[in-house]
């Protein structure tokens, strides 16, 4: 019984998709868990708004109305580079909310940020 118990304890063990030992020999099986940390760990389920959020724009809502004006952007750096090519839409994405994440966009988008006195 005491056998058991440790087993049980032992698969209930959390483990990183990194660690995952299978036989897929293409990867898919933890590419597909790694997926689901990061939509677990974040609370976004498609992969461009979780590119948004990876950038820098650290809230849901904010990494979704990105993800909407940019929808190839499934990448981190396909992200960084969509808001380098239309810095207009991603400000205009995000002009409801706080100047905060303006000045991330205008930092990954290589526009300097000019000191208000």
């Amino acid at each position: 019984m005491a056998r058991q118990t440790q087993n049980f304890v032992h698969l209930n063990k959390f483990e990183p998709a990194s660690r995952l030992n299978t036989d897929d020999e293409d990867g898919v099986v933890r590419a597909a868990f790694e997926l689901l940390q990061r939509q677990f760990k974040t609370g976004l389920s498609s992969e461009v708004s979780l590119s948004m959020y990876e950038i820098g724009f650290t809230d849901r809502e904010v990494a979704k109305r990105l993800a909407e004006a940019f929808p190839t952007a499934s990448t981190y750096t396909a992200a960084r580079a969509a808001i380098r090519q239309n810095i207009e839409l991603g400000r205009a994405s995000i002009a409801a909310f706080p100047s905060y994440f303006r000045d991330v966009l205008e930092e990954l988008g290589g526009v300097s940020l000019a000191l208000d006195e």
